[in-house]
């Protein structure tokens, strides 16, 4: 496959966050707009709408410049952080949608519950990190999902007597040389401790 295909597309986020310091409340309304070109024309539709209200108990805030202290900070934050929140889930909704696809076609195998763990657990980080929240010890490069596609491919070119524990550790130090198990024994413990069967890994299914 030597062309290259390209699919382009712009979305607009629009919000607003309002402040009722009555009742404390603060309402906040996202919508996504989709632009586009319609006959040559330029063209806007919008897409979604979503408005969310969140509120205290009175006696959460002391006085009105509490509450005023507590959702200005609570805006700023969440407007530092929104690049990143939308560029990362954008690109995980994208891969969930390929890895789905992939499977409804029956190109590959997949299991939806591992392309949700996947996802889980990429959004859990992103919101440790925002929330300055410590992880606990290094985070493994692999999750189920990935290491079953890297196996799976990697046997897929491999003949039947080749595909060893030796040969696909070998094959995947080649392919992620900065991830991929030290050994075959760490590739067999990895496998092990994702409860995948390396039998039917080996036979490709």
């Amino acid at each position: 496959m030597t062309n290259e295909n390209s699919f382009t597309f712009e979305l607009v986020v629009k919000g607003e966050v309002t402040l009722n310091e009555e009742t404390q409340e603060i309402t906040s309304t996202l919508t996504v707009i989709r632009r586009d070109t319609h006959d040559g024309e330029p063209y806007e539709q919008q897409l979604a709408e979503r408005r969310d209200k969140m509120g205290a108990p009175a006696t959460v805030f002391s006085d009105e410049q509490q509450f005023l202290r507590w959702s200005k900070t609570a805006f700023h934050t969440f407007y530092f952080h929104l690049p990143r929140t939308l560029l990362d889930e954008s690109i995980l909704s994208f891969r969930d949608q390929a890895n789905a696809t992939l499977n409804n076609l029956k190109f590959e195998r997949i299991d939806m519950k591992d392309v949700v763990d996947d996802h889980v657990r990429d959004t859990a980080d992103r919101v440790k990190d925002t929330l300055g929240l410590p992880r606990m010890g290094q985070a493994s490069q692999w999750t189920k999902l990935r290491l079953s596609q890297a196996i799976r491919r990697e046997v897929a070119s491999m003949p039947k007597e080749d595909r060893t524990l030796e040969h696909v550790a070998r094959r995947l130090q080649s392919t992620y040389p900065d991830q991929a198990p030290a050994s075959s024994e760490s590739l067999r413990k990895l496998i092990a401790r994702f409860e995948l069967d390396w039998k039917e890994l080996r036979s490709g299914k």
